[in-house]
């Protein structure tokens, strides 16, 4: 089944690029001409695309083959979908320049309507988006917003995936079982909740992100796809062996920036595909590893591609970091196999560097040195020791101070949260009582508070928090997140509910009612009782800003309310206030209608 999905647009704002909280039904974006789309690995983007085009018309195709592609074939489709712009990128030469010959080609095709989808660390920012405002001066840029457990379209997407497993646990164990180890970060994205429900193992359940790609690599390992069944194989061959030959050969596909690998000679294109004469031919445990579930077919005969980046990613860090522990592989050397021309880490790599970093100890000193964030965002920093957390934190202190703006291309951060461990609390504390309101301290004050949300807080740390929430000198998005840490915590809803009152009362300041929307949003109408709602509305502060305020009124509000509570509201409302503002006409509309 498809889960349906909702979108949140991106907007610069003089901090940094700014995710407006208005959630939007990918559905919606139908009528917009042309949009971006970006997202995790994993998060579902090609599912989402092919989903749209069954609705909008048109075709879902890469990068490569559009561009290669007549004119006249193209100016037949109502819309089109290019998927992957990051994997493109990656096995290309010609990546620098390869937005700017699709921007050519699509106003060659008299500027058609367009959607791109490409993994949000691969995005460019506002490089790639003046490209493509060649081709639409109004095009939007959004993320893909990341799955929750609450969803009933993510719960029944469970339910059906274990039911299709025999012998599988019911769906609301499982769903007890992540809730008791802390691993509902592992179900924001749908690769991993499949990949969770395949490393069940007699009911055993992974803690962390790292046994999750094991289990289920050792499992789909053992898989036969019926595509490769003319190359069975009379040879046995264990598990371990099977994976550690997927993790070579996939060490090599990445770092030759090709896509998949050809089973016979001469198949696929060689500047994508791996041949064999590169490989010095395959041999039986290399076609057994080739034709197990940790492949799949690709679009070419007699080629193959791992069944995810993701999943190739973490198989090559598996082996990579076991030839380090042996000494069959230097570190520095390879340390250089990640350096781009400017001795940073390649963007195509990061994934496969952070893995590494994580399963190998004689790497992670100098990797951390390198890229702590890749690391943290990108690897599983949940099973990184108490003092290798520290030193990845330390890291992203570093790399704030070198760049403020060093973390605005990737705006995943749940996997951040695994960095957090209790005894870093006086270190935060500090950091966060630090009067300094340099550029550089506060982005590194947003990691801090990413690492914070869905953790266990002190009293402490609450009361620093609400310190940060109160204090209109650091950034709004600093203010923001650090409410948003407080309002996952049930413990604090007094605290949450003091900032309310204080904000009412004009004793905080919240000069585009950002604070005020989101608790609103928040709270209501479990904290705020219907009769009271009215109490927090006023003529926003900054009506051209269609915020988390304006869109708490003329959106969430009366989806929820019906007739009687407006009625019992309007009449006690002042009528000098109910003549004037979007809010109220909003209200007025859309509230007496729904009953």
């Amino acid at each position: 089944m498809f889960i349906p999905r909702t979108v949140t647009e991106y907007q610069l704002r003089n901090d940094s690029p700014h995710l407006q909280r208005k959630v939007i039904p990918l559905a919606e974006l139908r009528e917009v001409k042309s949009w971006v789309l970006l997202g995790e690995p994993g998060s579902g983007k090609s599912t989402a695309f092919e989903t749209e085009c069954e609705s909008t018309g048109g075709e879902v195709m890469r990068i490569g083959i559009f561009l290669e592609s007549e004119i006249t074939d193209l100016q037949k489709l109502p819309v089109i979908y290019l998927d992957a712009l990051d994997e493109e990128r990656n096995t290309t030469t010609e990546s620098r320049n390869l937005l700017g010959k699709v921007a050519k080609k699509l106003i060659n095709l008299g500027c058609p309507q367009f959607r791109i989808s490409c993994r949000a660390a691969d995005w460019y920012g506002e490089l790639d988006h003046d490209q493509l405002k060649r081709v639409n001066p109004a095009l939007r840029v959004f993320k893909l917003d990341e799955l929750t457990i609450d969803d009933e379209f993510v719960q029944q997407y469970i339910a059906e995936a274990l039911d299709s497993k025999p012998g599988n646990m019911p769906a609301q164990e499982f769903l007890n079982r992540v809730e008791q180890q802390n691993l509902n970060p592992l179900l924001c994205n749908p690769l991993l909740i499949k990949l969770l429900i395949e490393a069940i193992h007699e009911k055993e359940f992974p803690e962390s992100r790292r046994e999750v790609f094991e289990f289920a690599a050792a499992k789909l390992a053992k898989e036969h796809d019926p595509y490769y069944q003319q190359f069975a194989l009379n040879e046995k061959y264990s598990t371990e062996r099977i994976v550690d030959r997927a993790g070579y050969l996939c060490s090599i596909m990445l770092f030759s920036k090709r896509a998949g690998l050809a089973i016979n000679d001469g198949k696929g294109n060689r500047s994508t595909h791996l041949q064999t004469d590169e490989l010095g031919g395959l041999d039986q445990l290399s076609l057994r590893a080739l034709r197990s579930a940790l492949f799949r077919p690709s679009n070419l005969q007699d080629t193959v591609e791992p069944i995810h980046r993701t999943v190739a990613e973490f198989l090559a860090a598996q082996w990579i970091a076991k030839q380090i522990e042996q000494h069959a592989l230097p570190v520095g050397r390879v340390l250089r196999l990640f350096e781009g021309f400017d001795k940073k880490t390649v963007s195509s790599l990061r994934g496969l560097f952070a893995w590494v970093a994580t399963l190998s100890l004689s790497a992670f000193q100098r990797m951390v040195e390198i890229d702590p964030l890749a690391i943290a965002i990108y690897g599983d920093a949940a099973c990184l020791s108490t003092a290798q957390k520290k030193e990845v934190i330390l890291g992203l202190q570093r790399e704030a101070q070198s760049y403020f703006g060093f973390n605005w291309q990737v705006q995943f951060k749940s996997p951040l949260q695994g960095l957090w461990d209790p005894e870093f609390e006086s270190f935060f504390i500090e950091n966060f009582t630090n009067t300094s309101r340099e550029k550089t301290h506060q982005a590194f004050i947003r990691e801090l508070l990413n690492i914070l949300k869905n953790n266990n807080i002190s009293e402490e740390l609450a009361c620093a928090l609400e310190n940060i929430i109160a204090d209109h000198s650091f950034w709004d998005s600093i203010r923001s997140a650090a409410l948003d840490v407080l309002l996952v915590a049930p413990e604090q809803q007094s605290r949450v509910l003091s900032l309310l009152d204080r904000i009412k009362n004009d004793d905080i300041e919240d000069a585009e009612d950002q604070l005020l929307g989101t608790l609103l949003s928040t709270l209501y109408p479990l904290a705020i009782p219907s009769a009271s709602i009215l109490g927090h509305l006023h003529r926003a502060r900054n009506p051209n800003l269609i915020g988390d305020y304006l869109y708490f009124w003329e959106h969430e509000l009366p989806k929820m309310c019906r007739r009687v509570i407006f009625q019992f509201c309007w009449t006690n409302w002042p009528n000098d206030l109910i003549c004037h503002g979007r809010e109220q006409k909003a209200l007025t509309c859309k509230g007496c209608a729904a009953s």
